[in-house]
């Protein structure tokens, strides 16, 4: 009965946890300042050896994460009711 309880405990925390994720918000991040937050971060602890800016140059390809991104915008414009501004 005692393990039970604190899974419901623990999922109800989880369940709170995702539900206040962003997911929203994904367009309005750059995806390449993350990146580079995150390998700076890992160089500086010591996991990974090259730098940043050498990471992202050389593993890294936008084409599709940026193509999506403007196929966003055109579709969120379009769907828009006439006259409104933003």
């Amino acid at each position: 009965m005692t393990a039970s309880r604190h899974w419901l405990a623990a999922s109800a925390g989880k369940i709170r946890s995702v539900s206040a994720l962003p997911y929203d918000k994904w367009r309005d991040y750059d995806a390449e300042d993350k990146v580079g937050f995150y390998a700076l971060r890992l160089h500086e602890a010591g996991m990974i050896k090259s730098l940043p800016t050498k990471l992202i140059a050389d593993n890294t390809d936008w084409r599709f994460l940026n193509e999506l991104k403007r196929q966003m915008k055109v579709s969120a414009r379009s769907m828009r009711a006439p006259g409104a501004t933003v």
